[in-house]
């Protein structure tokens, strides 16, 4: 009698269609969960933002409460240097990093690494700026070229212009290499790595959905032949 329940057409189908049904609802619910990562919200100072004024300190909020493992904050200079005066201090979802008194002026980047309520690490960068500095060195060799132009107009006064801002292009070109960099790096907010419970998610709902199209043939071949003379 069990046997026979079991293998029935009927329930069969039934059952693979509704294990199909369930399926699909947790590979979809999973991705939902994935989604919804905590994410940084706002920050101060502001991405871009640029201050005429030392801050004492870099804050970033995020969207939900934070696990307090494997928090990571760097704020570098154009060179690498770390400015962070301590480590980072962690409340909620807020994570506040005190920075040195003699911050000098020049562009930024906070590098932050958290990991998420849900277990997921979650990494970006907030760039800024202190003062009028650029922040790959074009004040510096601008201020300088006054000073040949007023000189006499001879071969190496000329000469001499073009060869103080030659250094200009290629700092900024490398600030923008290095900013390409972080950009790509594995780490970066929209680079997560794959879920294992995603692959297998998908994996069970390819094999219900070939199970269900078995059943289906299997009834169908089934009512053919029961109906043949």
């Amino acid at each position: 009698m069990w046997w026979r329940v079991i293998t029935s057409p009927r329930r069969l189908v039934r059952r693979s269609l509704a294990a199909l049904a369930l399926a699909v609802v947790a590979f979809f619910c999973s991705a939902g969960v994935a989604i919804a990562h905590d994410q940084l919200v706002d920050s101060v100072p502001a991405s871009g933002e640029r201050l005429d004024d030392v801050p004492a300190e870099v804050r970033l909020t995020f969207s939900g409460e934070l696990m307090d493992i494997g928090t990571t904050v760097v704020v570098a200079d154009a060179a690498g240097q770390d400015w962070a005066a301590s480590a980072p201090v962690l409340d909620g979802a807020a994570l506040t990093v005190p920075l040195a008194p003699d911050l000098p002026d020049g562009a930024y980047t906070v590098r932050w690494r958290v990991v998420s309520a849900d277990g997921h690490p979650v990494s970006g960068t907030v760039p800024f700026q202190v003062g009028d500095r650029s922040p790959s060195g074009m004040t510096a060799s601008r201020g300088s070229e006054p000073a040949p132009a007023a000189a006499t107009p001879s071969a190496s006064s000329t000469s001499a212009p073009s060869t103080s801002a030659a250094p200009a292009p290629a700092a900024q070109a490398t600030d923008v290499a290095e900013r390409q960099t972080t950009s790509a790096d594995p780490q970066a907010p929209g680079a997560e790595p794959a879920s294992p419970l995603r692959t297998v998610l998908v994996a069970a709902v390819g094999a219900v959905i070939a199970l269900g199209i078995y059943v289906v043939l299997h009834v169908t071949r089934r009512r053919a032949r029961s109906r043949q003379p």
